[in-house]
């Protein structure tokens, strides 16, 4: 028995419902799994860069307290060292040693500045550059030491200085830990302002 066209209808309506309903379901089954591929991608992104993010912070601590180590010495040796140039003939601490130590310490801290600088988050990023700050300011008062005359060199602005680097080192702590306590999601970071 053979069905007339019309009778054919709801069959072909059936089937083409039927194929429609699988492939929008098969689409949205797709989507869901893509977002969720995604998210999870994102989610270990985020794991991989608090671990790198961890690595250079715990590597900069020590670096800067060497840095300050080192400069201290440096001050602690600052008559001997005006013994010894007034033995070669100049009386004053030139300039040029200061900057040289000055540069030499810089170069050993520089680059873990930097590669806190560039893995964040952007508090981190900014207590970072506050570390770099406070030397510059160390850095500045050494030189400006070093072309007084040796009676009158005032180790209290000196003294001060290193406050306010201990204040910044305290400063890179905390935005540390704000950015290591935060959970890895599947949100995307604020781009640096």
């Amino acid at each position: 028995m053979m069905l007339a066209m019309s009778d054919q209808w709801p069959i072909i309506l059936t089937a083409a419902l039927g194929l429609t309903s699988t492939f929008g379901l098969a689409f949205l089954q797709h989507r869901e799994n893509r977002g969720q591929s995604v998210g999870q991608a994102s989610i270990e992104h985020g794991q991989w860069l608090r671990g790198r993010r961890q690595e250079a912070y715990t590597a900069l601590f020590p670096a800067w307290d060497a840095a300050v180590k080192d400069l201290r010495a440096f001050q602690y040796r600052w008559e001997e060292t005006l013994e010894h140039q007034a033995e070669v003939g100049e009386g004053f601490l030139p300039w040029y040693l200061v900057e040289k130590k000055a540069d030499e310490v810089l170069a050993a801290l520089r680059p873990h500045i930097e590669l806190c600088e560039l893995l964040g988050p952007q508090g981190v990023n900014e207590a970072a550059e506050g570390l770099y700050e406070a030397f510059r300011r160390l850095r500045q008062v050494m030189e400006e030491q070093a072309q007084r005359e040796p009676s009158v060199v005032v180790w209290e602005t000196w003294e001060a200085e290193l406050g306010r680097a201990a204040i910044a080192r305290h400063n890179f702590q905390l935005a540390c830990i704000w950015g290591l306590r935060r959970t890895p999601s599947a949100e995307v970071e604020e781009p640096y302002g």
